[in-house]
């Protein structure tokens, strides 16, 4: 609200004597605040109703104001088209230019950037002339023109001496546009201090690929800002509309196939697609007019229509066969004359009704038109039906002349995908959770992101031969080179029939690259296929046809599926038509790529396109999570989900045992998994085996297999990996008040639980001090006793004066996170799971992503991996939740790429538990928070943990999350490239392959003993090892025996202040240390000094300590013994001197 200030007047009285009135002390200084005018009210109003955050309109605003051009900016912008026009219609030299048939153009001379076939054409002549006159057109003359880089739409206006009265026909009007705009640009590059002769390209954007324009940019400064569009058009009422009428043929078939050689009559066959390219031109001024009429004079549109074109743009919904943004234009118009939009609405209640209106369209079916039928009946007109439009087009949208189809380019899914993305617009501006801003305008989202499972074609020959034997005689005459549009009407129809409700969406993006001026462009450089699956029936391993008794509908089934059907009979009794496309018992990992055999077979068999020919894009990243070297008993091991499902099977059965026990002092009231494997989240899911040796003796200790002696390991045993779980005992009021009592108390528990599994339930079991191991089906199993008066009594505190007061301290605060919050987040991640069978993997992938950069548990700990991936699935917007890992794992280094640590905080919340204003009092602390906080570099919110520090105290550091953002864009780059271009396994796995570049020294490791050396990135084994199931009384193996990890813990006690230690925890070899930077810094003799430090040889008296490098590579040696391989000088400045 503006607040003008006016003065206040002077008040006199009628005294005689003329003496003024004591005015009144104003607060304000003598100034009256002025009350908001009406239209501000109305922005309160507004604001209050319309808007779920106060924040939202303020964004918008901003935002507006951010991609608004300067009015500078647009006086240059205005300047130069006034030399421009000046140039193209009196400095340009045509006479130069001879008339010539369009048959004798010498085309190295006079180029086009589309394919001319055939070359010749019989009639016709060309000559380079000046145009009748130039105007600016688009978004720049409604004032809808965003930057950081405008684009200004020039029509070069050619009058009848140009354009012949038969040009319309056999591609003649289309080529000679091509041929005007190859020598406007010779033309241009001549004048000086004109356009920049370097940057003089053909675009093709979202118009077909016969309608190029010529892009040129201003020389000096404001060629950065801007962009010229030039297009060459007619003038008006050069040809008559109803010559264009869908169901007209425009393309001669004798001339266009070659009648010597195929005798053709093409009058049977409509040009819909073709006559739509000349309407373009012909409508433009009666187009124009309608826009400015309705758009120029009100800047609500004009801002609506930015916040749509911005929309658009993020979401990468432009291109071929999309919605472009001149149809949102036109579609605003149309609102307008039905009255659902009207101009006292703001641009947030427009871009809204916007939404909603088209999210309830139904173009495909019933399309839409701007033709006001009763000024047409004055004229006499038959226009065509809509009938006919729809007949020739699948998406419907209808001008105000009543000829040209709007959407003759639109592909139908690619509405239908875009109607969808509306109606999830509204739906993020109808959340109260979430600030829906950010992700509507601010959030790039990458097609590749978008959805589950991807078709990639980048070899145009693949693409010619497909259309060349599949495509019909009435889509070649009408589309010819335009390669693109016949593939998708083969390739849309054939994926809808054989996928059916696999799919919810689908959608093409087709990438067209500019063309340098005097080269001809391919149709398009890649073509691709975005599917969304149905969670529900994608991964089904039957497609179930008709009864077998219907044999017309069974006789069409088989015909498509060949001899992939056969009849089967099903629970219910019925014996139907069915293709098989695995086992039952298949992996997971297996079943979620059932669509891609489909299509792999479909392709074949009906396209003879050969897997080799396309990228399928699905599950590449999920190799790195495969065990190839070990077979597991009863299962495909895949990657991993049925290993965890067995693991939490049997964790079920030892949890119902223990809950059943009798006799005990207690009863058990709970039993809590707190495992990552029982989230579905460990890479390495422990696996049911025998864990009896019979080539070597292991001495044993109770029912504990004990490990090995220094000098006896020289192999590193298999790891084997405890379940973990927390047992809690129904409330007691004997327990003792003293720490030391009810530690010894809860060890008793230990040991009679033991003593009752062992007898009831004929387990092996060994109590400890801390927790009781059990043995089950060749799992063991780690449990502890969660006792809440012991949080208490670590937290008492005996102050000098007798009194007594409670506090957090490190050990009260580690037992609470391990006992109540961690079994707690365990069961949510397990329900997250269970809703979203993807998270599971993708956790799985981000944390041997992270592990592989050497960034280890130390550093980035496991839950906050879990929390971070939950963030995604519980709040994806604005993309959804995907169902393939691989695309989550891409949403992974998305978020921890742009998510700015210092400013911003993740929430993960569970049933939306966590209240609002909580959220809100977060942000305000964080904003205003100094630089030199203290606080932890990640937060990470829960409904457990409001702070969001629980799990991020120690770690990471703001240093390790820069790393991370930089790793992780570059690793997203990489991914998406590789995915797109290739494809393969192999050329993924190079973002799982760190550089070592930057360490100070590495720590080459033994192979042999590591024990997860089976699961390095590029392991290679001499064998396979297949696991025997597990025998009956086995004794408890060593747990959790890893001697690469206990180094690790070795040197971080001993030199943490001196240096940080990285290491790839799945299997890597080698780690990596880096020095801190103060640490080669001499620093004055003193007792707290002398770890690590040597005395400075000096010849002053100060006594002076610096870092004894040599002692710590020895040092290294000594506590390595024969896990260290090598130690390898990388930073040559630092042994330079040595």
């Amino acid at each position: 609200m503006t607040l003008d200030i006016i003065p206040t007047m002077e008040l006199t009285t009628g005294d005689k004597c003329g003496t003024k009135r004591k005015k009144k002390q104003n607060p304000d200084g003598g100034k009256k605040i002025k009350p908001p005018t009406a239209e501000e009210l109305n922005k309160l109003r507004e604001t209050e109703n319309l808007f779920l955050s106060n924040m939202f309109r303020l964004q918008i605003d901003e935002m507006l104001k951010e991609v608004k051009p300067k009015q500078s900016t647009l006086d240059k912008i205005q300047e130069w088209f006034d030399k421009f026009s000046i140039a193209v219609l009196q400095d340009i030299d045509t006479t130069d230019y001879k008339k010539e048939l369009l048959s004798n153009i010498n085309l190295s001379e006079i180029n086009t950037p589309f394919h001319l076939n055939p070359q010749n054409n019989t009639d016709g002549t060309f000559r380079f002339t000046k145009p009748c006159s130039v105007k600016i057109v688009g978004s720049h003359s409604l004032g809808t023109s965003i930057l950081p880089l405008i684009k200004v739409d020039i029509s070069i206006v050619m009058g009848k001496n140009f354009f012949h009265k038969k040009d319309y026909a056999d591609e003649k009007y289309l080529r000679k546009k091509a041929f005007y705009l190859q020598c406007l640009a010779k033309e241009l590059m001549k004048i000086p201090f004109m356009i920049d002769n370097d940057d003089v390209q053909f675009s093709f954007g979202s118009q077909s690929y016969y309608l190029p324009s010529l892009i040129v940019k201003p020389i000096g400064t404001l060629g950065k800002k801007c962009c010229f569009c030039l297009r060459v058009v007619p003038e008006k009422d050069i040809y008559n509309l109803h010559k264009f009428s869908p169901n007209i043929n425009n393309i001669n078939g004798q001339w266009y196939f070659n009648s010597s050689v195929e005798n053709y009559d093409s009058k049977n066959y409509s040009t819909p697609y073709y006559n739509s390219l000349i309407l373009q031109d012909l409508v433009m001024d009666e187009s124009e007019m309608l826009l400015k009429e309705i758009i120029e004079i009100n800047q609500n549109v004009q801002d609506a229509l930015i916040l749509l074109k911005i929309w658009i743009a993020q979401k990468n919904l432009g291109g071929i066969g999309n919605i472009t943004n001149y149809i949102l234009s036109m579609y605003v118009v149309y609102l307008f004359k039905k009255h659902k939009i009207n101009k006292f609405m703001s641009s947030y209640q427009i871009i809204r009704n916007v939404w909603l209106n088209f999210g309830q369209s139904n173009w495909h079916n019933d399309g839409i038109t701007l033709v006001d039928y009763e000024s047409k009946k004055d004229n006499n007109l038959k226009l065509p039906l809509m009938s006919d439009f729809h007949s020739s087009f699948p998406v419907v949208f209808v001008d105000s002349s009543g000829y040209l189809n709007l959407c003759a380019n639109v592909f139908k899914s690619n509405y239908i995908h875009i109607k969808n993305e509306s109606n999830f617009a509204v739906e993020m501006l109808d959340n109260s959770n979430m600030n829906s801003f950010p992700c509507l305008f601010l959030t790039k989202a990458s097609f590749l992101q978008q959805f589950d499972h991807l078709i990639n074609f980048n070899d145009i020959k693949i693409i010619k031969d497909i259309v060349s034997q599949h495509s019909d005689k009435k889509s070649k005459l009408d589309l010819r080179e335009d390669l693109a549009l016949q593939f998708q009407q083969i390739i849309e129809p054939l994926l809808l029939s054989s996928l059916g409700d696999r799919i919810t969406e689908m959608c093409f993006n087709v990438y067209q690259d500019s063309v340098v001026m005097g080269k001809t462009q391919e149709p398009f450089s890649n073509f691709l296929i975005g599917l969304k699956l149905n969670t529900q029936k994608a991964n089904s391993v039957v497609e179930r046809g008709p009864i077998a008794n219907l044999p017309e509908v069974a006789k069409e089934f088989r015909s498509f599926w060949g001899e992939k059907s056969q009849l089967r009979r099903f629970k219910d009794g019925d014996v139907c038509e069915a293709v098989v496309w695995a086992d039952s018992k298949a992996a997971i990992s297996k079943k979620r790529c059932i669509i891609r055999d489909i299509v792999n077979y479909v392709f074949l068999h009906k396209l003879s396109i050969s897997s080799e020919k396309f990228i399928y894009i699905a599950d590449q990243a999920e190799s790195v999570l495969e065990n190839p070297f070990i077979l597991p008993v009863g299962f495909d091991y895949g990657t991993g989900e049925a290993a965890s499902l067995c693991c939490i099977d049997n964790f079920n059965e030892v949890g119902k045992l223990i809950r059943q026990l009798e006799g005990l002092p207690l009863t058990v009231s709970s039993v809590q998994g707190v495992s990552s494997v029982l989230r579905y989240a460990d890479v390495i899911p422990p696996l049911s085996r025998t864990h009896v040796d019979n080539k070597k003796q292991r001495k044993t200790k109770g029912n504990c297999i004990l490990a090995p002696t220094d000098e006896e390991i020289k192999i590193a045993p298999g790891f084997v990996k405890p379940i973990e779980g927390v047992l809690q005992f129904a409330s007691s009021g004997k327990w003792p008040n003293e720490l030391n009592a009810v530690k010894r108390m809860i060890t008793a528990f230990y040991i009679n639980l033991a003593a009752r599994l062992q007898k009831d339930c004929n387990l092996t079991c060994q109590p400890f001090v801390n927790h009781i191991d059990i043995m089950k089906n060749g799992f063991v199993f780690r449990f502890r006793i969660y006792y809440p008066g012991e949080v208490s009594l670590l937290k008492k505190e005996l102050m000098p004066d007798g009194m007594i007061r409670y506090r957090d301290t490190e050990e009260s605060q580690y037992l609470e996170r391990s006992m109540v919050q961690l079994p707690t987040l365990t069961s949510s991640l397990h329900g997250l799971s269970v809703q979203y069978p993807s998270y599971g993997p993708t956790c799985c992938l981000a944390k041997r992503w992270l592990r592989s950069q050497l960034i280890d548990n130390f550093h980035f700990p496991e839950m906050c991996i879990e929390l971070l991936v939950a963030s995604y699935f519980l709040q994806p917007e604005p993309f959804k939740v995907t169902c393939q890992p691989t695309i989550g794992f891409l949403h992974f280094l998305r978020k921890l790429a742009t998510t700015d640590w210092f400013r911003e905080f993740i929430v993960i919340n569970f049933n939306n538990d966590i209240p609002k204003d909580h959220i809100s009092s977060l942000e305000c602390s964080i904003a205003s928070q100094p630089k030199n906080s203290s606080r932890p570099a990640m937060l990470l919110v829960t409904p457990y943990d409001l702070d969001g520090s629980s799990w991020t105290k120690e770690g990471p550091s703001f240093t390790i999350l820069a790393r991370l953002m930089h790793l992780s864009r570059k690793a997203l780059d990489i991914a998406e490239e590789s995915l797109l271009k290739n494809g393969t396994v192999e050329n993924l796995k190079q973002i799982f392959r760190p550089s070592l570049d930057k360490y100070d020294i590495l720590i080459r490791l033994r192979n042999i003993m590591n024990p997860l050396r089976h699961m390095a990135v590029d392991a290679k084994m001499a064998k396979i090892y297949s696991l025997e199931p597990p025998e009956d009384k086995e004794k408890i193996p060593i747990v959790g025996l890893n001697p690469v990890q206990e180094l690790l813990n070795v040197l971080r006690d001993s030199y943490s202040e001196h240096a940080l230690f990285f290491h790839d925890t799945y299997g890597g070899n080698v780690i990596g240390v880096v020095f801190k930077p103060n640490v080669f810094n001499k620093v004055d003799f003193k007792v707290t000094n002398v770890n690590g430090q040597k005395l400075h040889k000096s010849s002053s008296n100060i006594k002076q300590v610096e870092f004894n490098l040599d002692a710590f590579i020895e040092d290294i040696d000594v506590h390595g013994g024969f896990i260290v391989k090598e130690v390898e000088k990388c930073n040559k400045s630092l042994f330079c001197n040595n």
